[in-house]
């Protein structure tokens, strides 16, 4: 099933074992407006099957893994984060 117009917006997400932001199946992925996403054993953003994906102004540290990680996407756009001290590539 596939989601539609999704916002994440101005959230602070920390501490986790795993992903910060996790979205699959959907259509109109907005991740904007100053997310914190930080000190996670995973990915900060981790997008698949996504279509028109919109990751823009985020503050995305002290990762295990990728700052921001897509796949199986069509038109993305990432722009104005800023990616810091991850374990792996800033995006992939």
């Amino acid at each position: 099933e596939t989601s539609n117009d999704v916002d994440v917006e101005g959230n602070e997400i920390f501490g986790l074992g795993g992903t910060g932001i996790y979205a699959r199946n959907v259509d109109n992925l907005d991740i904007t407006k100053k997310n914190i996403i930080r000190n996670l054993g995973g990915s900060g953003i981790y997008a698949t099957r996504a279509k028109n994906i919109n990751i823009d102004d985020n503050d995305i540290f002290a990762l295990g893994k990728n700052g921001i990680h897509i796949t199986s996407f069509d038109n993305a756009t990432i722009n104005n984060n800023d990616i810091n001290n991850t374990g792996e590539y800033g995006v992939i």
